[in-house]
């Protein structure tokens, strides 16, 4: 199998409007911009992990696009990647009431270093819901919502890399 890897893998990616992982069914913001009537938006992602001193660190973004590397040689080897718009994690970006469970985001602000990809096995779905107010405080910041959801869908297209 590392062996087949280190060969590289095809010069076609695939990119999908859905992918289903975990028992979610995630959608890229593309996809859904395109699509009307749709009742849920299923692009929020969350992925939790921690730093050298064992501090649990989460971060919040948006699904942009959907990306399938494949391999080719005798193992079907693929890999499903998700190219994340990320909000900025510290408390500029991040806002948590620990005694209400509320954590929210300003969906202006976003992560400083580019680190866009995250592998589709690695995140849970997240909502994000705007304030149903005027308040001038509260129109940056939408409240994350944790989301649960099982289905099924894949629709591609092929892009050649350069």
């Amino acid at each position: 199998m590392l062996r087949q890897m280190s060969y590289g893998f095809r010069k076609r990616v695939s990119s999908y409007g859905c992918y289903d992982v975990n028992g979610y069914r995630f959608r890229s913001e593309k996809y859904e911009s395109k699509r009307t009537g749709l009742a849920t938006t299923n692009s929020g992602v969350c992925v939790t992990c921690s730093d050298g001193d064992g501090n649990v660190l989460e971060y919040f973004g948006v699904i942009e696009d959907i990306l399938k590397i494949s391999w080719d040689g005798r193992e079907q080897l693929e890999l499903v990647l998700f190219y994340c718009r990320w909000f900025d994690p510290t408390s500029r970006g991040v806002r948590r009431t620990e005694n209400l469970g509320l954590v929210e985001v300003k969906h202006s602000s976003r992560l400083q270093n580019l680190e866009p990809f995250v592998l589709a096995s690695q995140v849970t779905q997240v909502y994000y819901l705007s304030y149903a107010s005027d308040n001038p405080s509260l129109i940056d910041w939408w409240v994350v919502y944790l989301w649960h959801q099982e289905i099924v869908c894949l629709q591609s297209t092929s892009t050649m890399i350069p």
